[in-house]
């Protein structure tokens, strides 16, 4: 049971922290562009302080240790186990973006 709580409070608190730092971000909403190497765009959101998606990202580089690997993997378990709805509607987007990789420039400096 001890364990259970543990793994289950690791993930937990990794999207917790995750929405957080979208709140203090601005309540800013990421959208990419449709097509080959489309930039990203910065939109805020609506006058009513309705948010339409939130977009979760797990930044990493081309190589990864361990740990980054392993907390890349724990946001994304903890998005599809707690967010399945959301991400079948496209109210929630998880991606992993290589901080690398010349396409993923302006969402990374975003």
């Amino acid at each position: 049971m001890e364990r259970r709580k543990m793994n289950l409070s690791i993930p937990l608190l990794l999207a917790c922290a995750v929405i957080f730092l979208l709140f203090v971000a601005g309540c800013t909403n990421l959208t990419a562009n449709a097509g080959k190497g489309a930039p990203a765009q910065l939109t805020t959101v609506s006058s009513d302080n309705t948010v339409e998606r939130v977009e979760v990202y797990h930044f990493h580089r081309t190589q990864q240790c361990y740990s980054c690997k392993t907390v890349g993997a724990f946001a994304e378990e903890t998005v599809k186990t707690y967010f399945p709805d959301e991400l079948k509607t496209g109210a929630l987007v998880f991606g992993h973006i290589n901080v690398e990789l010349p396409e993923n420039e302006l969402l990374v400096e975003q």
